[in-house]
């Protein structure tokens, strides 16, 4: 597989590929060789800044489906975490409040 390179905006200098671990997410990056200065993927980045956004929490709809009780997932958030019609993911209930989703 090829390396991608990018030129560095501040320096000139060859920013080589590496990654980068932010508030928690691993994102693909560059990194001038030369001044240090640091590129995020821009996919990558914009996954980030959405994931984050619903890390303070969100107030979603409760419904029903047939015979289920579904809860709504944000358009934006489900494509961020990779969520498809009929992916299976793994739910487990924490406590009388609280659940949670494994992807």
């Amino acid at each position: 597989m090829k390396k991608e390179k990018m030129k560095c905006v501040k320096c000139g200098g060859w920013a080589g590929e590496t990654t980068l671990v932010i508030d928690g997410f691993r994102m693909r990056a560059w990194k001038c060789k030369k001044c240090g200065e640091e590129y995020l993927h821009p996919e990558d980045a914009e996954k980030a800044l959405i994931l984050n956004k619903y890390k303070r929490g969100m107030k979603v709809k409760v419904g029903t489906l047939g015979e289920s009780t579904i809860v709504r997932i944000p358009k934006e958030l489900a494509h961020a975490l990779g969520l498809e019609k009929g992916k299976e993911v793994e739910i487990k209930s924490k406590d009388a409040k609280h659940i949670e989703v494994v992807i």
